[in-house]
């Protein structure tokens, strides 16, 4: 929600809620779900959390033909969850090609 949040700040984007894509079946093409929500790319992602350690993989994909156009993996303590949240957000801002000070990171209380 928070990444959801950060990027809908921008007025060049149009984001959907995550819970837009949460009824598809995951074996379904992400370009099928792209043409239904009339989206040209999607974040997916994975979080695995070890201990005091989390890794957090995201993938931004063109939802024309499912090529990932950036990706990120990233393995931080997990004091350091809301740092993370704004390095990913902040990677994605960057592929998209839209200055990252053009939108604020959320912050969770």
């Amino acid at each position: 929600e928070a990444l959801t949040a950060a990027l809908s700040e921008n007025v060049e984007l149009r984001v959907l809620s995550n819970r837009a894509a949460q009824h598809f079946d995951a074996n379904v093409e992400l370009s099928a779900i792209g043409r239904e929500l009339g989206v040209e790319r999607l974040i997916t992602g994975t979080f695995l959390r070890a201990e005091n350690q989390v890794r957090v993989t995201v993938q931004l994909v063109s939802a024309a033909d499912g090529c990932v156009e950036w990706s990120n993996s990233s393995q931080h303590a997990f004091e350091n969850a809301l740092a993370l949240q704004d390095q990913i957000c902040a990677g994605i801002l960057s592929s998209l090609r839209i200055p990252a000070e053009a939108v604020s990171t959320a912050s969770t209380t």
